[in-house]
């Protein structure tokens, strides 16, 4: 979950200080980073993971870091029924047969991704995680900021003709704060509604996506949609 955007400016992240759970902190070059400059890139690294892109991993992730927690998925006799592990997972839609996307290159610190079973093989859904230098969504904006910026990075991709954000609210889990995002793109590809569900703790930025077919939303929506509400997160 290709395209032109602008870091500024290239970060590498470093070994954090203080406490296991703290943000990692940004490398200072030339004069201090202002506030806003912060906000803004602190905003793209959220914006990247949400909008699926693999070259966000690169800004994200820890380098050489590989996140091994089990158990990495729940097995039943009808087969795949959860992506995750003991820290963060969903439940797969019920109804639909899934199958484990092999990730070749990882461009996060944690990454599953499943495509259902014809006829709604273009269906996906997937969860990362990685690292990023906040510690809560509050240091990022409002769930219509977030929005915003992935409906640019989206609008930003070749062969993109329209991006529309249809709905942006908090939608907590628990205790655990987090945004749900919903939106789609008409592109060269096809056109596809994207649900996104985001949380951030700790300097970890957690997030579920996914992306079906616009002309099977209306069947796929209420499946979907109940499958986030199975959100996850102990930290």
């Amino acid at each position: 979950m290709a395209l032109s955007f602008v870091l500024a400016p290239t970060l590498r992240p470093q070994t954090a200080t203080g406490s296991a759970g703290a943000a990692r902190q940004a490398p200072r070059q030339g004069r201090p980073e202002t506030a806003e400059a912060r906000g803004g890139r602190i905003l793209m690294q959220v914006a990247c993971a949400g909008a699926g892109m693999a070259k966000a991993g690169r800004v994200l992730r820890r380098r050489g870091a590989v996140l091994s927690l089990l158990p990495a998925a729940a097995w039943a006799e009808e087969g795949l029924t959860k992506i995750g592990n003991d820290q963060f997972s969903i439940e797969l839609p019920a109804g639909f047969s899934w199958n484990e996307k092999f990730i070749l290159a990882k461009t996060h610190l944690y990454e599953r991704s499943v495509t259902a079973s014809d006829p709604y093989g273009k269906w996906k859904v997937g969860l990362t995680i990685d690292e990023v230098f906040a510690n809560s969504l509050s240091e990022v904006g409002s769930a219509n900021v977030v929005a915003d910026r992935i409906a640019a990075i989206e609008r930003q991709k070749d062969g993109n003709f329209e991006t529309d954000v249809l709905n942006a609210k908090e939608a907590p889990a628990g205790d655990i704060p987090t945004y749900l995002i919903e939106y789609r793109c008409d592109t060269s590809r096809g056109f596809n509604h994207f649900l996104v569900r985001v949380a951030l703790q700790k300097g970890r930025l957690y997030t579920v996506t996914s992306q079906a077919p616009e002309e099977q939303w209306k069947k796929l929506e209420e499946p979907t949609r109940g499958s986030f509400e199975s959100f996850r997160l102990a930290v």
